[in-house]
């Protein structure tokens, strides 16, 4: 489907009937394919981020302008395109947390390109900030039901993650919560979580760990079980092993 035609069809989701307004909100929407062209900000997901902003109702220039900046979109825009036809699969519970989520400034979800599904109830706040993450890089993301076994925290694209946000003052803190986490996640059930992969934030609450010690800290973990994926995320980037 061309941007104008979906964005038309993302108005009509919201009850837009008035033909000349959605005659505008595509050729909107077709006008910005050609926009970004000429500013060399052309992908998949700024197309896909202007044809949601446009089926909304935001102007030309409003979108050229977010998408320039990265900018987030608002809580208000973000709620209209919750009711886009992608999103109609959502149920009224998971639609109530993510319209929280966007309360919260936690989600943009005018920038995801990957599906959510699952229960979101209760994710902690840098579990939010990963959630966001995975879905603006294009994954496909099922929150995992928590339940009387132990799991990990996500399904994503088939793989069993495990999400840990780490919050200490020294690197020896943050290697001592590191490694609790990994003896915690990569076991089998029922002692660990039997996870593939384990996800460690250092970058959320700006945590002072170099690329020296984040190498390190992977090393040792790997070490201790080569046939997991350990990926730490910290201010200067994100490293995995």
């Amino acid at each position: 489907m061309g941007a104008g035609r979906e964005a038309i069809a993302n108005a009509r989701s919201l009850s837009i009937t008035d033909s000349a307004k959605l005659s505008e909100i595509g050729n909107i929407a077709a006008d910005m394919v050609y926009e970004l062209g000429t500013l060399g900000l052309k992908t998949e997901q700024n197309i896909t981020r202007a044809t949601r902003l446009a089926g909304a109702g935001v102007s030309k220039e409003n979108i050229i302008n977010v998408i320039r900046n990265n900018l987030d979109s608002s809580p208000f825009i973000q709620k209209k395109i919750l009711n886009f036809e992608e999103f109609k699969y959502l149920d009224s519970s998971q639609k109530w947390c993510l319209q929280n989520a966007i309360d919260n400034g936690y989600i943009d979800i005018s920038k995801w390109m990957g599906k959510i599904s699952g229960n979101f109830e209760n994710l902690t706040v840098e579990e939010w900030n990963a959630v966001n993450k995975y879905l603006i890089n294009g994954k496909d993301l099922y929150r995992i039901p928590e339940g009387n076994i132990k799991t990990p925290d996500f399904l994503i694209d088939g793989v069993k993650i495990e999400f840990k946000g780490i919050n200490a003052q020294t690197f020896d803190n943050i290697r001592t919560q590191a490694l609790k986490y990994a003896n915690e996640s990569f076991p089998p059930t029922p002692s660990g979580k039997n996870a593939d992969r384990l996800v460690l934030d250092c970058a959320y609450n700006n945590l002072d760990i170099n690329l020296e010690q984040a190498e390190a800290l992977l090393n040792e973990i790997k070490q201790l079980y080569p046939n997991k994926v350990v990926e730490i995320w910290t201010k200067f980037g994100d490293f995995f092993k």
